[in-house]
């Protein structure tokens, strides 16, 4: 039996022994944690109550505002009462202020908020006074009509008092407890009362006249004037400052437009390190304006690129514009840093277009700019978020980051293929939600990546989209797009896709200039047939001709100058002639004497009339000369019947016809080599401009001489 109750006590030892244990630890965990509040109490009081700054008790007293714990709320009481304690005590005001929705048990604050307004004076009374915001009006009205009663010699505490009531300028109450005040013997009561009163109230009357009106307005009412007059402040203030901004900016724009360039620069990083937003604006501008032309020190750039986290949005968007053009200050890290943390959408697309820019110059060759492979890989990763979005401002801005940084050698093949195979889903996404512009932006992009060295890639991937964006009629951008990205791909074979499909005759002129610009430079003579109709019509006529030129540059003279004829009537005397002039050179160049005879017969007459039109005599005389070597000139000639027309023209004055024939009459003729018909015809030609002879004046008769006759004497 005795064994029996050793075993009975030695079971139970073995059961009760661990819960106690286990019970001890938990009562020492908890005093643990009780011990830990504690010195978190203590640190807090003591921060409150002797912190070095403002900040750090008012951190202490919102800390101990939002404490559980009854010793929190007792330490912040007590704090109340330390009239020798100023700071602590506004720490506590604030710290009430600024958690006045979150408070709990407030009436424990009531009594020693009311009593500093009673008692004291200064910072306290006011930080006290906005502490009791955290009550309804209706919770300390009494107390403070009491106050305003008072004692007549209690003047403070009437002050303290007519202030915090002032704080609640909606409450007709309220207002009407100032308004009794207006007739107060103490003229410092009465005044105060004055300027308690709400800008609401409409200026000029009396007490009585205030309480009348206050009984005529609704609640409604009141809170709709405030209001109003709030509103109208808001606007005035916001006027005023506008106006002193503009009157402060024309200072210092005034300053800098009179300084020199180093100057300037100087000027605009004190500018841009101002703490106000407009100023930094203007920095911006101005800068952005000038940074092309004016060299900026090496500590310009720091202050550049730490406006990209600046506080204010405007300053951010506005310096992430100006880094995508100053890729060379090697913004990257900072851009893609504030990328991450960038708040507003539109500066996020901006810091984006910035850093792809930026990564793009890095890597490209030739760079001086080293740039970590983790950066390009993070801005592709941002690239591929932002080719998703719906819409279109930042699914362009994906793909055409994608495309810069597939530009640059150093990427897996892996990683190319992807990303071409994102641009290419995109797109297809965009033809099925029918969105046109986004479409056209997308291929021509993918045109774009058809130009780089990674064409056979993308072609793969593209070149089925680029057909069949071809015979999307009702979005000129989208067949544009899909020409430029089959002449990337290849240029004789776009061109023969083209011609298939007529699109030379293309509503849209950017297109019909597509394709011509394409004949011209891998066209053939087939080609000219069509290129003709277009000589013809307007705009694209001279691009045209352009075109044609440069095909028959790539032909044989035969070729060149079977077109000449079939071409007449199309082209005028100008490009005919210049057509005649290149199948010279091509004549003499291939050594064929019977089409440079060809050519020359051609082309003398068409110089001929151009050297007259233009009166440049010396070069038509040198014409006439050079042929004189070869053969005479009788009256059939051509070059005879232009030089006639020309000396009988009413247009052409009598010092040209004559300087003409003088040149004419220059030309040197060999004795071995006679021209009887040209001196014939050169003097018939001297004839025309030779004057006709003056008529001789008549001559007057002589007269009879007179006759005397006598007078015979009577």
């Amino acid at each position: 039996m005795k064994s029996l109750k050793v075993t009975f006590f030695l079971i139970l030892s073995l059961i009760i022994l661990p819960l106690c244990a286990a019970q001890d630890n938990k009562l020492s965990l908890d005093a643990e944690i009780e011990d830990s509040a504690t010195r978190q109490l203590s640190i807090n009081k003591t921060a409150l109550l002797m912190g070095p700054g403002e900040q750090n008790r008012l951190n202490a007293a919102l800390e101990l505002l939002r404490h559980t714990q009854p010793q929190a709320r007792q330490i912040l009481l007590d704090t109340l009462q330390l009239k020798q304690n100023s700071p602590a005590r506004t720490a506590v005001c604030r710290a009430l202020v600024t958690s006045r929705t979150a408070i709990t048990q407030k009436d424990d604050f009531q009594k020693p908020l009311l009593d500093i307004i009673r008692t004291s004076s200064g910072l306290d009374a006011q930080t006290a006074a906005e502490a009791t915001l955290i009550f309804d009006y209706s919770e300390i009205a009494e107390q403070l009509k009491e106050m305003t009663i008072a004692d007549a010699q209690n003047r403070q505490q009437k002050l303290n008092a007519i202030y915090a009531i002032s704080l609640r300028p909606v409450n007709k109450e309220a207002v009407a407890t100032i308004v009794l005040l207006l007739n107060e013997e103490d003229k410092a009561v009465a005044d105060a009362a004055k300027l308690a009163l709400p800008y609401w109230i409409p200026p000029g009357m009396d007490a009585h006249a205030i309480l009348r009106y206050l009984k005529r307005k609704s609640q409604s009412e009141i809170i709709r004037d405030w209001i109003d007059f709030q509103e109208k402040e808001v606007r005035r203030l916001q006027q005023e400052t506008i106006q002193w901004q503009k009157l402060y900016l024309t200072a210092i724009n005034n300053e800098y437009e009179a300084a020199e360039d180093a100057k300037k620069v100087t000027l605009l990083l004190l500018r841009l390190q101002s703490d106000q937003v407009v100023v930094k604006l203007w920095a911006l501008e101005k800068f952005e304006k000038v940074s092309g032309t004016v060299v900026v020190g090496d500590d310009f750039t720091p202050a550049l690129l730490a406006l990209i986290s600046d506080s204010n949005r405007q300053v951010r968007l506005q310096t992430a514009r100006i880094l995508a053009k100053m890729s060379d200050t090697n913004p990257a890290a900072k851009l893609l840093e504030q990328l991450k943390i960038e708040q507003y959408e539109d500066v996020q697309l901006t810091i984006f277009e910035a850093l792809g820019e930026a990564c793009y110059f890095a890597f490209s060759p030739g760079s001086s700019i080293k740039l970590s492979d983790d950066i390009r890989t993070e801005t592709l990763t941002w690239a591929e978020k932002f080719i998703d979005e719906d819409e279109l401002p930042p699914a362009k801005a994906g793909a055409e980051v994608i495309r810069k940084l597939l530009e640059p050698n150093g990427l897996k093949k892996e990683q190319i293929n992807k990303h071409l195979k994102l641009v290419a889903e995109r797109y297809n996404r965009a033809n099925q939600e029918a969105d046109a512009t986004l479409r056209a932006e997308l291929l021509h992009i993918m045109a774009r990546i058809c130009e780089g060295i990674h064409r056979d890639a993308a072609a793969a991937l593209f070149n089925a989209e680029f057909i069949k964006g071809l015979s999307d009629s009702e979005n000129a951008s989208v067949r544009l797009a899909a020409v430029e990205g089959l002449i990337n791909i290849d240029k004789a074979d776009a061109l023969e896709i083209f011609k298939t499909k007529n699109l030379f005759a293309d509503e849209s002129a950017s297109i019909r200039f597509a394709i011509i610009e394409l004949a011209r430079q891998a066209g053939n003579v087939e080609d000219i047939e069509w290129l003709s109709l277009a000589i013809l019509g307007n705009g694209e006529g001279e691009l045209a001709w352009q075109a044609v030129r440069e095909i028959l540059q790539r032909q044989p003279v035969k070729t060149v100058v079977e077109w000449i004829g079939k071409l007449k009537g199309i082209l005028s005397d100008d490009r005919n002639r210049n057509l005649l002039e290149i199948a010279a050179k091509k004549a003499e160049a291939e050594n064929d004497p019977a089409m440079s005879k060809i050519v020359k017969d051609a082309l003398r007459p068409m110089s001929l009339q151009l050297f007259l039109k233009t009166a440049d005599y010396e070069k038509a005389a040198n014409l006439i000369a050079n042929f004189l070597r070869q053969d005479d000139l009788n009256a059939d000639s051509i070059l005879i019947k232009d030089i006639q027309n020309h000396l009988t023209s009413p247009e052409v004055n009598i010092t040209q016809k004559t300087l003409l024939l003088e040149k004419l009459s220059a030309i040197k003729i060999e004795k071995t080599i006679p021209r009887p018909e040209w001196i014939g015809q050169l003097q018939l030609l001297q004839q025309i401009v030779k004057p006709a002879p003056e008529p001789k004046p008549p001559v007057a008769p002589k007269p009879e001489p007179k006759t005397e006759t006598k007078t015979q004497p009577k």
